[in-house]
């Protein structure tokens, strides 16, 4: 398994970032979901996705917080107008927590709810889990939200005795996504 182990990630960004003055970047992903984020996080590069995910992603945009064991990634994908109707992104989300599930199995993953909550001002499904890589605990996150003809899955990692203090962090991520 190749998810997040940060001291082998090297320093440099790939990817578009928009320069501001108050500690805070702005990315457009996808050239529709905007995004803020503060300057503690670098942009991903192609590589250092496939690193951690194990696999191109052509639709796939990340940024991580080395210091605050921080990633928060974007994968999307475009649909035909008729299937976004007839899967709801809670659909979606049981089919990915099935697979994340299966994927981390040897782990120890496991689940720790379902939600819903309003992302980009779009009603969203996600869940949390949690799953053990080379001895460090991981507390997870994944959201679906859909968007016009595209579905948008949300992935937030962070290790598990800091995920009590990144959590405003990951909420003022989330709070700042909007459709452009």
């Amino acid at each position: 398994m190749y998810l997040f182990t940060f001291a082998t990630w090297g320093t440099g960004a790939g990817g578009e970032r928009r320069e501001r003055d108050d500690g805070m970047q702005n990315a457009l992903i996808h050239g529709e979901l905007a995004l803020t984020y503060p300057d503690s996080f670098s942009i991903m590069s192609p590589e250092q996705l496939k690193q951690a995910y194990g696999m191109d992603y052509a639709d796939m945009w990340g940024i991580r917080d080395e210091e605050n064991h921080v990633v928060f990634t974007v994968i999307w994908k475009d649909s035909h107008e008729f299937m976004q109707k007839l899967a709801s992104s809670a659909s979606l989300a049981k089919r990915a927590e099935k697979a994340l599930s299966k994927s981390f199995r040897k782990q120890g993953y496991a689940c720790s709810g379902f939600f819903t909550r309003e992302v980009a001002g779009q009603e969203a499904t996600g869940f949390g889990y949690s799953y053990e890589i080379q001895g460090i605990t991981q507390s997870c996150e994944t959201i679906v939200v859909q968007h016009g003809k595209c579905c948008y899955t949300l992935y937030y990692y962070t290790r598990a005795e800091l995920a009590e203090a990144n959590r405003a962090m990951y909420d003022a991520l989330l709070a700042s996504l909007s459709f452009a």
